[in-house]
């Protein structure tokens, strides 16, 4: 569970930074930049990663804090094949388009010396944690197929001792009402032979 947990950290936390920087872009080049193909690309993929990865973080979150959340691990870990491939892929775009990217952004208008370095700084560390993650999200997904056969495997078992419990529970119950049956059967029998044998006596007293 704490690997899971861990990599659900590192899934946030990439989320948010990739978001972030997505919607840094769009604040800097404006609206009119998911249109031009030399940089959409990247805010695009960017946006649709960070959503992806905040989800699949949500997913198994709920799956480990509440047992009838069981469920959401798989497409949390599905998410996280469909993660690791795109991440594959942009980091690969970063990497080999990174030229590209750079002379996009030194003729584009609007952005300062100080802005282009923050972005060119930013989008090669983005690079090569996007191919980090790819290996992260193959290995996440083995860890939470993992924890999902350990988790159904422990709540099977735990299933299985509140049922034994509930049949102890019941046999007692059962054993106490037939103890319980037949004292009240036999006090039932006493009282009842007890008074109709008053008035014969007192009868047969009479001659």
């Amino acid at each position: 569970m704490l690997q899971l947990q861990l990599f659900n950290l590192v899934d946030f936390v990439v989320g948010m930074v990739l978001g972030v920087f997505g919607f840094y872009l769009y604040g800097k080049l404006g609206a009119s930049s998911f249109t031009d193909i030399r940089i959409a690309w990247l805010e695009y993929l960017c946006l649709t990663l960070g959503v992806l990865l905040l989800t699949s973080s949500f997913l198994s979150f709920c799956a480990i804090t509440n047992t009838n959340c069981r469920w959401a691990v798989i497409p949390s870990s599905y998410i996280g094949i469909l993660v690791s491939i795109l991440s594959l892929l942009l980091g690969s775009l970063v990497l080999a388009l990174q030229k590209q990217t750079h002379n996009f952004l030194n003729t584009s208008i609007g952005l300062s010396s100080s802005d282009i370095d923050v972005i060119e700084k930013w989008y090669v560390y983005m690079g090569y944690c996007l191919l980090g993650l790819c290996v992260v999200e193959f290995l996440r997904f083995r860890v939470s197929r993992g924890y999902r056969e350990a988790a159904l495997r422990a709540d099977g078992e735990f299933d299985a001792l509140l049922a034994e419990e509930d049949k102890q529970y019941a046999d007692r119950y059962a054993v106490h009402k037939s103890q319980r049956e037949e004292k009240y059967d036999g006090l039932r029998a006493y009282y009842k032979n007890k008074y109709t044998a008053k008035p014969s006596t007192s009868v047969e007293s009479q001659f």
